[in-house]
């Protein structure tokens, strides 16, 4: 029952049995050993290459394929929160330009500021101030590095993508300790809350963030060259002024676009697998090895 690690095989399905050991002609004593190596042998040929990751695939927007991603603001979107639309717009694209709409093309330039402004002036602070910017949905205020720039984007694409699995791996540890009894329904409702939401509240504001101070040459290698890691610092000052989490940084973008990639586009995979998995798990209780494999075999991230 231990086979290949598919220690959750422990009986057989009386028609798998039937109609895939046949031709195998195995004594009765070893067909639950047979059935999970050609289970397994199933599962590894249909992953492409994946190893465990054994996550549905599904169809999305943002997703590939053979047209073009529409606009964050436009429809035929997968949520119907702006904010969550905008995430995976950020995933897809990485300038205002690849967005579909520069600034000029979108508004013209009555929106432009008088000559008696001291204000930026720069097409990246014109897009933000219009709110045509995708982070504009996630993050109410600037922050002291400015309105979202296209080597800002790139450098949150690629700790989204280096963090992710850490990322998934704390949020899906918070979700679950803050729920009464991990069911279906209780696990999907606290994903379906969205990211923006769950990675302000679980991570940002609990002293979570990307930084390279502290990583002791371990992590992942940014888009700016320096090696960044996730790590906690509860006596940072975004613990106590809260409202810290609401201005950006591509840092902090980082973090919402990595959960897009796993809780965001797989929750209900990593849901079904929490509870398949769970075995004798309490609620509210920690278990390291479930939150992983949730995180690397549903959401299908990839550990760096």
């Amino acid at each position: 029952s231990s086979l290949f690690g598919l220690k959750h095989y422990r009986g057989c399905n009386p028609f798998m049995t039937k109609t895939l050991l046949r031709p195998l002609a195995c004594p009765p004593e070893y067909q639950c050993i047979a059935y999970a190596a050609v289970f397994f042998a199933i599962s590894m040929q249909g992953s492409d290459g994946q190893g465990s990751c054994r996550a549905k695939e599904r169809s999305r927007p943002f997703a590939g394929g053979g047209s073009p991603a529409p606009p964050w603001w436009g429809v035929g979107l997968d949520s119907p929160l702006a904010a969550e639309r905008s995430l995976a717009a950020s995933l897809e694209k990485e300038d205002a330009a690849d967005i579909g709409m520069t600034g000029p093309e979108l508004w013209g330039s009555g929106l432009y500021l008088g000559p008696a402004s001291l204000g930026d002036r720069s097409p990246a602070a014109q897009a933000w101030r219009v709110g045509v910017a995708p982070e504009k949905s996630r993050f109410p205020s600037l922050g002291e590095g400015g309105p979202p720039s296209a080597p800002g984007r790139r450098l949150a694409r690629s700790l989204a993508l280096g963090l992710a699995c850490q990322v998934c791996h704390v949020l899906v540890g918070s979700i679950w300790s803050e729920l009464a009894e991990p069911s279906k329904i209780a696990l999907e409702e606290a994903f379906s809350a969205g990211c923006v939401p769950n990675v302000r509240r679980l991570l940002l504001e609990r002293g979570w963030s990307a930084t390279t101070k502290g990583c002791a040459g371990s992590g992942v290698r940014g888009y700016d060259g320096d090696t960044w890691c996730l790590l906690q610092d509860e006596t940072a000052d975004i613990v106590r002024r809260p409202e810290l989490a609401l201005e950006y940084n591509p840092a902090r973008d980082a973090l919402m676009l990595a959960c897009r990639r796993t809780l965001g586009d797989r929750s209900t995979d990593m849901a079904a697998l929490l509870l398949e998995q769970r075995n004798s798990t309490p609620s509210r209780a920690r278990n390291e090895r479930l939150f992983r494999a949730a995180c690397t075999e549903a959401a299908c991230c990839t550990r760096q």
